[in-house]
């Protein structure tokens, strides 16, 4: 049993081994000693977390100077010097710059990694003033992870798709915009922040890990702002009309105007008698009373339409049910 154990074990590291990425690690000789070492230690650091294997002798200085020259050249894969094993799939290289900003003391790492399998080169720079051993350490681990990034997004081995309902949604990565949705992106391996945002609509976030060789997708349906957070909505009454009341109003002015033309035509018999005469003050007072009736019909109508209408409302809501009391104002 022991025996199939380490067998077994044995088998389990050695195709570990065989999938591990082999790279080799270059920094300029123009740091200083103390330089060199911090960034050496922080970027073998970063490439051994990334699944790198790194040989276990570093460069001479000449063959070192000999990879520096060969970076400068549009196909460095082609120039690597034979110390570098066929099979070593990348090389990165940082160079060390010292400057002056306005009399502030700054070093300009420069870094390039080399894919020599699938032929591309990513080059990355970090900035570090008064930089002191902590510094230039957190520099170079910053740099290594971004030049992984890069390569592994210009790979396109991991691809990020993200949609939404509707379309037309902005979409930030890790706080930079990519793009809109609907959308397909090509990303570096493990855990992004996907942030969608449209005019309109609430934007909404997603955590989401990217595993290499795969295909992620982010799929979110966007929420109007103006919606109320799962409360029940509810939906308008009819709009009132002020026509009804103010046709009878008028209705009721004319027919009253009528019955003061009928008063002011009217004629008081003759004393001498014989002669005809317009008694149309009986039927001016029927009509203008009933002119002012309809006016206060009218009148009262009109007052009712503008009184708010309300009415007891329930609704189911998740969980739960609201009972309550709606109404027009």
């Amino acid at each position: 049993m022991w025996i199939s154990t380490a067998l077994a074990v044995g088998c389990l590291a050695s195709a570990r081994a065989a999938h591990a990425e082999t790279g080799v690690v270059v920094v300029g000789a123009s740091a200083e000693r103390h330089e060199r070492a911090a960034i050496s230690s922080a970027v073998e650091a970063a490439t051994r977390s990334a699944g790198w294997t790194l040989p276990p002798k570093p460069l001479t200085d000449k063959e070192s100077e000999a990879v520096f020259v060969c970076t400068g050249s549009s196909a460095p894969w082609t120039c690597l010097p034979p110390s570098i094993d066929k099979a070593t799939e990348h090389v990165l290289v940082v160079g060390v710059e010292h400057q002056r900003e306005n009399g502030t003391p700054m070093t300009v790492l420069s870094g390039k990694l080399i894919a020599t399998s699938s032929h591309a080169v990513v080059f990355a720079q970090r900035y570090c003033d008064h930089c002191a051993d902590d510094k230039l350490t957190e520099a170079s681990t910053d740099l290594t992870q971004e030049l992984l990034k890069r390569l592994a997004v210009r790979d396109g081995r991991t691809v990020l798709s993200v949609r939404s309902v509707p379309t037309g949604a902005r979409i930030t990565l890790d706080g930079a915009a990519i793009g809109a949705t609907d959308g397909t992106f090509n990303i570096a391996p493990g855990s992004h922040v996907v942030l969608l945002e449209k005019d309109g609509f609430q934007s909404e976030t997603q955590t989401t890990t990217a595993e290499e060789g795969k295909t992620t997708e982010v799929s979110r349906t966007l929420r109007p702002t103006n919606a109320n957070d799962g409360m029940p909505q509810t939906p308008p009454g009819p709009g009132r009309s002020w026509l009804v009341p103010a046709l009878v109003i008028g209705g009721g002015a004319v027919v009253a105007i009528g019955g003061g033309v009928l008063l002011a035509i009217d004629e008081d018999p003759s004393p001498t008698g014989g002669k005809t005469y317009l008694d149309t003050a009986p039927a001016g007072i029927a009509v203008g009373l009933a002119g002012l009736a309809t006016i206060g019909v009218g009148v009262y109508l009109w007052h009712h339409a503008s009184r708010p209408s309300t009415a007891p409302s329930a609704a189911l809501v998740h969980g739960g049910a609201v009972i309550g009391w709606t109404g027009t104002f």
